[in-house]
Formats: C-alpha cells, sequence, structure tokens
C-alpha cells in the first residue's frame, strides 16, 4: 500500500508499507526514489549523505559496490521529530541519466539478522534497465 508519494521536477518518491497496516503504526517501509540528478556511486559520498541526515548518531556501512550500484546498510535515529531508530539497506544505481533508490527501512530492531537475511538478497537482485 502506498503510504507517501513526493513529486516534483527533479525526482519521484514512493513508500510503501504492509497492506492493512495503518501510518502510524507501520514498523516497516520500503521506498524506491529516482531522480534525474546524476550520481558517481560514490561510498564516501553516500556515507556523508546518510550521516549528515541528523545530528543524531548513524552508523553506516557500505556492504557491496560494483560499477554505478552500490549497497549499504544503516542505522539510527534520522530524525529530531522521530527519535525512534530505524534500521535499513539500499541499494542505489547511478547513470548519467540519473539516480535510482530503492530502500527497505524497518523500526522493528529485535531480529535484524533475520530482516537481513530476507531484505539483502532482494536488494542484490534488483536490476536497473
Amino acid at each position: 500500500m502506498i503510504d507517501f508519494k513526493h513529486e516534483n521536477e527533479k525526482g519521484k518518491t514512493f513508500i510503501y508499507i504492509p497492506a492493512g497496516t495503518s501510518k502510524e503504526d507501520a514498523q516497516e517501509f520500503f521506498t524506491v526514489h529516482g531522480n534525474i540528478l546524476h550520481s558517481n556511486a560514490d561510498p564516501v559520498e553516500m556515507q556523508l549523505a546518510v550521516t549528515n541526515m541528523t545530528t543524531n548518531p548513524v552508523n553506516f556501512q557500505m556492504l557491496e559496490q560494483v560499477e554505478n550500484s552500490m549497497i549499504y546498510e544503516w542505522g539510527g535515529s534520522i530524525s529530531e521529530r522521530d527519535p525512534d531508530e530505524i534500521h535499513g539497506w539500499r541499494r542505489t544505481f547511478s547513470s548519467p541519466n540519473g539516480t535510482i533508490m530503492l530502500s527497505y527501512l524497518t523500526k522493528d530492531l529485535s531480529n535484524i539478522e533475520q530482516a537481513r537475511s530476507i531484505r539483502l538478497p532482494v536488494l542484490q537482485a534488483a536490476e536497473s534497465k
């Protein structure tokens, strides 16, 4: 179910939550973001972008990098409005025409290993065409 959609002249973002879940109770989110901004898939730039989202500490770990694509894992409290910790995995595809990001995020920190074993292979299998 689409929980949120944002669109402007440079890109679009869709946030999906599990069916039957309210926006207020959602613990899991899948996001798709695409834009027309070029990115070099630089892991240092990406880590800075993620860790600079907030003044709160954010953990960042690069998991995989190939030409024009990277997968990383991160976690922390990213918003002063919502102090809950969140953990996620993101695959970023970059090209001269723009950037695509696929993300799985969870607020359920009780079993990160199980979530990783399910979500990471999905992101690894994703392709940009």
